[in-house]
């Protein structure tokens, strides 16, 4: 999604119609009226994209490191994390799926919530734009369609139905902060995007001339 900051035109993602949008409330959104898709959003405080953003990886580290699953079976029983996932299918020769499950799991979720935080940071806490913001805007655009939490999550779901018969299961609570995770980081993509960084630059630099 591309912004003309000269004209306030927009390119619409799904079309590439460009369209004229005014200015925008909070909680106002644009629609194209080619194909109806969402082209802008707008929201007035960085101070909540700063929470969120704080909170994701508040709770991107605690999923990883925290137990997600106990189980036992006969006089066996252990515990795993998140964090442990890839690196156990390396051990077991099967790097192809740990670096899947690095690469999406781990990677692209870190690199999301720290390039949003950078881009806020500054806007929210300092009154000015923060450094490199091209390069963290590119870095959040592909990171977040390369995060794959919430199918992680239903396989891990599946696994525990399929494996319950043969071995007791117990959720602890990483299964809990990856839920919320996921709820996040929707909420995150739904809130934020380059044009609303834009617009908020916009607004900094209004006020400077004033």
């Amino acid at each position: 999604m591309s912004i003309f900051k000269s004209q306030n035109i927009i390119a619409c993602s799904h079309c590439d119609l460009l369209v004229s949008v005014n200015e925008l409330n909070n909680g106002e959104t644009a629609e194209c009226p080619r194909c109806g898709g969402e082209i802008a959003s707008h929201i007035s405080d960085p101070r909540d994209i700063f929470i969120l953003s704080i909170t994701g990886l508040i709770l991107f580290f605690s999923t990883l490191t925290i137990p997600a699953l106990k189980f036992k079976m006969g006089n066996l029983d252990g515990e795993f994390s998140i964090l442990e996932t890839p690196f156990a299918m390396f051990n077991n020769e099967q790097s192809i799926i740990g670096f899947i499950i690095f690469f999406s799991i781990i990677s692209t979720p870190l690199t999301y919530f720290f390039s949003i935080l950078w881009l806020v940071s500054p806007i929210y806490l300092l009154n000015k734009k923060p450094r490199y913001s091209r390069l963290f805007i590119k870095l959040m655009n592909i990171s977040k369609d390369w995060i794959m939490l919430e199918v992680f999550f239903v396989s891990l779901l599946v696994a525990m139905i399929k494996l319950s018969d043969n071995m007791s299961l117990d959720i602890n609570l990483a299964f809990i902060t990856m839920f919320s995770l996921i709820v996040i980081s929707a909420v995150l993509h739904k809130l934020f995007d380059a044009n609303i960084y834009f617009e908020w630059i916009k607004n900094l630099q209004n006020e400077r001339t004033k």
